[in-house]
């Protein structure tokens, strides 16, 4: 945080001694930024939203002047990201809310305009899961649904481009599962075992791979929770 606030300082005084170096004021939002992490994970969650607003005033002032700059684009959408998750900190979810959903806007304005670029594919899915978290939250069971159901999407276009890449196969089973957790609880739970059964087959080829790895066995171990309590209210107690 010491480092992070001196090089702010730096960065400040540069980008106020020439408004027009945009490369300035870029340096200084993703300082900002960083002093936002620092802050965040020091427990000054207060704090660290001030900072994150500020990068992300900069960032879009910049995206302003230039719109087709997809790297300004970018870091606006990861600074709101940021934010989104010092706000949900805060218990601010309508805040975290609105910065969610405006991040996830400019990457699905982005990886349409390039869907072959898979990192901002795995962003969009990110942030609409974000998105789902906090709608789900908030009460929002049909919201969150079609933000999980959009996230699903993604991942599973990055599974079948790449299945040796195990994190998305991982992020794949998650998105099953956050998906049918929702669906259970709507009581649709025939789709919501389906996809407990698909999560459970992608994490048991990941465990196949990589038996030692204790996050592939939580989420195994997850993922039957998830269906013996679909079973259970589906009255199949064998199942359960």
């Amino acid at each position: 945080l010491e480092a992070y606030s001196a090089a702010r300082a730096i960065r400040g005084e540069l980008a106020e001694r020439d408004p027009a170096d945009r490369e300035a004021q870029r340096e200084l939002a993703q300082t900002e930024a960083r002093v936002g992490d620092a802050l965040r994970a020091t427990g000054d969650v207060l704090a660290a939203v001030a900072a994150y607003r500020s990068a992300a005033r900069i960032m879009e002032r910049l995206v302003a002047l230039d719109a087709v700059n997809t790297a300004w684009q970018r870091d606006r959408s990861a600074v709101l990201g940021r934010l989104g998750h010092a706000l949900r900190l805060e218990n601010d979810l309508g805040g975290a809310l609105e910065a969610y959903r405006t991040s996830s806007e400019i990457l699905r304005r982005l990886t349409a305009g390039d869907p072959t670029n898979t990192s901002w594919q795995h962003d969009l899915a990110v942030a609409e899961a974000n998105v789902g978290d906090v709608l789900r939250a908030q009460g929002d069971s049909a919201g969150a649904l079609d933000a999980l159901r959009r996230t699903l999407e993604v991942r599973e276009r990055l599974a079948a481009l790449d299945p040796s890449n195990t994190a998305w196969q991982r992020n794949l089973s998650t998105g099953q599962m956050a998906v049918a957790d929702v669906l259970r609880s709507r009581g649709e739970w025939d789709e919501a075992r389906r996809l407990y059964d698909q999560a459970l087959a992608a994490r048991g080829r990941l465990a196949v791979d990589d038996p030692n790895n204790t996050a592939n066995q939580a989420g195994i171990a997850a993922a039957h929770v998830g269906l013996g309590e679909t079973c259970r209210l589906q009255q199949d107690w064998n199942g359960a």
